[in-house]
């Protein structure tokens, strides 16, 4: 990761770092939305499980695992899929996008 790279010696130890966990969750989350919109699937699906590695909290966990969730039904892997998608729903039951990817 250029991520990692540019700032640590190692991708562990920039996991290890408490302040560069929740944009690095970020960071890697929005890409994954990104490919998502550019259907690459397969690359989204790598990118949420990298988010997963920075520990996301809340709202971000809530976004990686709804995006991970798309990802994997756009690949055809539904048993993967729904079990991120149903956790998604258990930490924020009224959000519209995690209620409508739960609904197809």
């Amino acid at each position: 990761d250029a991520l990692s790279r540019h700032c640590y010696p190692s991708r562990e130890r920039m996991l290890w770092d408490y302040f560069a966990r929740v944009p690095c969750a970020q960071c890697y989350s929005n890409a994954a939305l990104c490919a998502i919109k550019l259907a690459d699937h397969a690359h989204a699906a790598a990118l949420c499980e990298h988010a997963m590695e920075c520990r996301p909290e809340d709202g971000d966990l809530t976004k990686v695992l709804l995006r991970h969730g798309q990802a994997r039904l756009e690949l055809g892997e539904v048993d993967a899929a729904l079990p991120l998608l149903q956790r998604a729903a258990d930490k924020e039951p009224t959000n519209r996008a995690v209620r409508e990817s739960r609904a197809v």
